[in-house]
């Protein structure tokens, strides 16, 4: 029962190697995809976030005082975004917001990718406007939301 004929091993050889040869690929591909429904999942909640900081921002708030409600429009933002620049309302000041103005909303959320082949694509840079920061094996995805004060 335990032995084998010249042409079985051989079989067993051959499939060994195509499963080798055939399982990186499988997990890449696998792993990319979890990657890529991170990604969405970042674009999804920043563009929440960002319109709901902008019916804030549309009822008077100042900049300051629209940040100061980011926790409770935005929970799963990271606390270095907050603090940060990563979060913008133009214009910053309720005095320049004249009706018919339109209020824009900013926000990078940033996602940190897990996988090592795909984590190495992504390197530091700064992003336009107002220099926000995206470190190394971060995608920051971009929320942008306007409103029409009236």
């Amino acid at each position: 029962m335990g032995f084998y004929s010249k042409a079985e091993v051989r079989e067993r050889g051959q499939s060994l190697v195509e499963f080798a040869l055939v399982l990186p690929v499988v997990l890449l591909l696998i792993f990319g995809l979890l990657e890529f429904g991170r990604v969405l999942n970042g674009l999804v909640s920043a563009y929440h976030c960002a319109n709901s900081l902008a019916r804030v921002a549309l009822v008077g708030k100042s900049q300051e005082q629209t940040l100061t409600r980011v926790n409770e429009f935005c929970p799963t933002l990271p606390a270095w975004t907050i603090t940060g620049n990563q979060i913008t309302v133009v214009p910053p000041e309720v005095a320049d917001r004249a009706l018919g103005s339109t209020i824009q909303v900013t926000v990078y959320y940033p996602v940190e990718l897990i996988v090592p082949g795909i984590r190495n694509l992504f390197a530091a840079r700064t992003l336009e406007p107002g220099g926000v920061q995206c470190p190394q094996g971060t995608y920051c995805a971009r929320g942008r939301s306007s409103v029409q004060a009236e």
